[in-house]
């Protein structure tokens, strides 16, 4: 047998040992992972001393009292198997506050993230969901959730200690109210009833909606920033500058007003290498791209009167001058080409080729949007009709 034949056979007897190796290796780690999640705790015992799984108290909670009037629990399906339903009944909630418990499996959760993290594929919703709410005269203190597969599982416990028995179905409802004044009103009127229990209300207003009646959306001309920044642009510095230079033309114009939001609006547009009419590719048939040029689109929240609407748009000029939506000269452009077209292997004239970008969301004069006044949008569940 000739000698580089003994070679080859050799390498490949090699690489067939360590290949065989390698396989024995991820089958040991994958049965090893898929024990760990689905059988993570092979001793019941260990459960109330340290083990993985959990018991969870639900009803001693901070800010809970399920002995005073107006206590109320919410189930949900994944405690009850079936409908959502409400237990009001101060006596059967104080007798269950010692008992009443579920187990909940975080490390299990946390196993099972990391599996399908190694097999690129991240969960691409919530691995759990709300198992009890707490409420204190109607309004929510909290939300108990648990890893759905541990509380859908066998190996799952748990002790409702009589509450199923006296819970009434309750449906969830959806509401948005506008104007300060129309809700706080309907916050009030919600409350007062005892048998509708609030998730999200009037805590959801913005402070400034305490001194003004409503706002209006500042869009200020867009930013380019240098083409030399490409990603590492950094857009805090022009919010703070701009929230700083709006703030001081708003005093300079005597107008009672406040800004409570600034966003830059920041993309990154592709520079795409053009020859003539048609997008360049490089050797391997692909686009050839230079880099993102960093356009900003800002916008403020400011909060006034309706009355002082029309002295802002007095202001339109200083506001225009506070962007710069002048786009990279040609010739700037222009002398990037050669050092691009000899970094990809691409042959022919500089003088032939354009870099050009599509920037979808330009502007090149300020806008004042209309007033709005301030939005609610409740949510609450309501005891389902006999």
């Amino acid at each position: 047998m000739p000698t580089w034949l003994k070679v080859v056979l050799a390498a490949l007897l090699a690489l067939g040992i360590v290949g065989g190796l390698a396989v024995l290796a991820f089958t040991f780690l994958f049965t090893s992972l898929v024990e760990a999640i689905f059988d993570p705790d092979p001793d019941p015992t260990a459960r109330e001393g340290g083990g993985s799984t959990e018991r969870v108290f639900f009803l001693q909670q901070p800010g809970f009292d399920p002995t005073a009037d107006g206590a109320a629990v919410i189930l949900h399906p994944l405690a009850t198997g079936g409908d959502t339903v409400v237990i009001t009944d101060p006596a059967i909630l104080s007798a269950a506050t010692e008992t009443a418990f579920y187990t909940d499996n975080q490390t299990q959760e946390a196993r099972l993230v990391l599996l399908s993290i190694l097999f690129l594929s991240p969960p691409t919703t919530s691995t759990r969901s709300a198992y009890a709410s707490l409420f204190q005269d109607g309004r929510e203190v909290a939300t108990l959730t648990c890893f759905r597969l541990h509380c859908q599982g066998e190996e799952a416990e748990r002790d409702l200690a009589g509450l199923l028995s006296a819970g009434r179905p309750v449906v969830d409802e959806v509401e948005t109210v506008t104007g300060l004044d129309a809700i706080r009103t309907r916050e009030a009127a919600l409350l007062s009833g005892p048998d509708i229990f609030v998730t999200n209300g009037a805590e959801q207003l913005p402070p400034l909606a305490e001194r003004f009646p409503g706002y209006v959306w500042l869009s200020l001309p867009s930013v380019v920033a240098p083409v030399e920044d490409q990603t590492l642009y950094d857009p805090g510095p022009l919010e703070a500058r701009l929230d700083t230079e709006v703030d001081g033309a708003l005093r300079a114009a005597e107008i009672d007003a406040a800004i409570d939001r600034m966003t830059s609006g920041l993309q990154w547009s592709g520079y795409q290498l053009w020859q003539g009419e048609r997008p360049t590719t490089d050797p391997d048939g692909y686009l050839v791209t230079d880099g993102y040029l960093p356009v900003a689109t800002p916008s403020l929240r400011i909060w006034l009167t309706p009355e002082d609407v029309p002295r802002l748009a007095t202001l339109r000029d200083t506001f225009d001058a506070l962007g710069h939506p002048e786009l990279p000269a040609d010739a700037t452009l222009a002398a990037r080409i050669p050092s691009l077209l000899a970094e990809r292997g691409i042959p022919g004239d500089p003088g032939e080729f354009q870099l050009r970008t599509e920037i979808y969301d330009f502007r090149t004069e300020s806008e004042i949007g209309s007033f709005r006044e301030p939005e609610v949008i409740f949510t609450y569940f309501r005891v389902a009709p006999e």
